[in-house]
């Protein structure tokens, strides 16, 4: 099986090369996943995913988080909070990775302390967090919800 594709009385996939009603394998999916498939009405909003990151950071210098590379996003808000050591000033940007491959800040937190927040409604494509410490270092805790 290729995947399913229609949901319903009739065949409603008038061009695939493959398709399977999923009424014919509701019983087997139910067996399977233990979820009980409900027809009609609206799906519920996509639960949000919260993770958090430790690292640290030297003075006048950047951490990456997830790493360098970045992360692939498809859309929709971007949020992450920082938390760094008292007396510290550690800076949070949102960074995304252009079509030329250099990474361009989106989103910026800069207050004079290391408690940083970013609410971003964002596009798809390649983004990274990045954690600058503009005066002192040590360890910081950076949670981010998509």
């Amino acid at each position: 099986m290729f995947g399913v594709v229609s949901w319903g009385i009739a065949n409603v996939c008038t061009k695939a090369t493959a398709f399977a009603r999923v009424g014919e394998y509701q019983p087997w999916i139910t067996s399977v996943t233990g979820v009980q498939a409900q027809s009609g009405g609206t799906t519920g909003p996509v639960p949000a995913k919260t993770t958090t990151y430790t690292g640290s950071v030297g003075s006048a210098a950047s951490s990456y988080k997830p790493g360098t590379g970045g992360f692939s996003y498809a859309g929709g808000t971007l949020k992450a909070s920082l938390s760094g050591p008292s007396g510290t000033d550690f800076d949070l940007f949102l960074q995304k990775l252009s079509s030329t491959g250099t990474w361009t800040d989106v989103a910026s937190s800069e207050t004079s302390t290391s408690t940083e927040s970013i609410n971003y409604a964002a596009g798809s494509g390649t983004y990274r967090w990045e954690v600058y410490a503009y005066s002192g270092s040590g360890s910081y805790t950076l949670t981010e919800t998509k």
